[in-house]
C-alpha cells in the first residue's frame, strides 16, 4: 500500500486517486489558498497525486493563466489528462512526467510553486529545492505540504527509506536556497504548510 501511496500504478490506481484526495483534502485547500494566487499567473505543482488541487488552480489563474502539473505516476497522468482535455486543449494546462530534480521548465517561468506531501518520496532535497528556487521569478510564492515526522513514522515510510524532513528545520534552510521563509501553517490533519518567497540573489545574501 505504501508503494501505491507513494506512485499509484495498475488496477488499485484509479482507488489510490481517490484515497489521495480524501486524506489530502484538507491540506490542497490550505495548500491552494496560501498560494495567493492572482488571475493570469503560471503556477507549478509538483506531484498532484489524485488531482483535487488541480480544479482549484485553475479557477484560480483564471482564463489566462496556465497550470504546469507533473507526476511520476504514469496512471494518474493518464487519469487527469482524460479529465482535463478542455483545460489541456485551451491551453491553461500542461500535464507532464517529471520529477522534481529536474523540471522540464525555464529559468524564472512560474509565479507560483506547490508541491504537497511528496518530500518523503524525494531522492535528493537540496537538488529539489535549487529546481524550485529556479524556475520560480523573484517574488515567486512556494507552499510546500511537509508531512509531520510523526506521522511518517507512524505509517511506516521511515521503515520503507523514505524521507523524514522536520518542518522547522527545513524552514531554517530557505535562505540557502534562495528562499525567505514567510510562515509555517498547520492544517491540522498532519501537515505543516512551508510558505516562502523567492528573493533575489542580493537579497537572499542580505537576509
Amino acid at each position: 500500500m505504501l508503494d501505491q501511496l507513494s506512485r499509484p500504478s495498475g488496477k488499485l490506481a484509479g482507488l489510490t486517486a481517490l484515497l489521495l484526495n480524501g486524506i489530502n483534502a484538507r491540506t490542497i485547500l490550505a495548500g491552494v489558498s496560501a498560494l495567493e494566487l492572482r488571475r493570469g499567473q503560471r503556477v507549478v505543482e509538483i506531484g498532484f497525486g489524485g488531482g483535487l488541487s488541480l480544479p482549484f488552480l485553475l479557477r484560480a489563474i483564471g482564463d489566462r493563466g496556465q497550470v504546469f502539473a507533473t507526476e511520476t505516476s504514469k496512471e494518474m497522468l493518464a487519469r487527469a489528462r482524460r479529465r482535463f482535455i478542455v483545460q489541456r486543449l485551451q491551453g491553461r494546462l500542461r500535464v507532464e512526467q517529471a520529477v522534481i530534480e529536474a523540471l522540464p521548465l525555464g529559468d524564472a517561468a512560474y509565479d507560483a510553486a506547490l508541491s504537497l506531501n511528496t518530500i518523503p518520496f524525494w531522492t535528493d532535497l537540496e537538488q529539489a529545492m535549487r529546481e524550485l528556487a529556479r524556475v520560480l521569478a523573484v517574488d515567486g510564492r512556494l507552499v510546500l505540504g511537509v508531512p509531520e515526522p510523526a506521522h511518517v513514522l507512524a505509517a511506516g515510510f521511515a521503515e520503507r527509506g523514505f524521507r523524514v524532513v522536520e518542518p522547522e528545520r527545513l524552514g531554517e534552510r530557505f535562505e540557502r536556497y534562495g528562499f525567505e521563509l514567510l510562515e509555517i501553517r498547520r492544517t491540522g490533519d498532519g501537515t505543516a504548510l512551508l510558505v516562502g518567497r523567492r528573493v533575489d540573489d542580493e537579497s537572499a545574501d542580505g537576509l
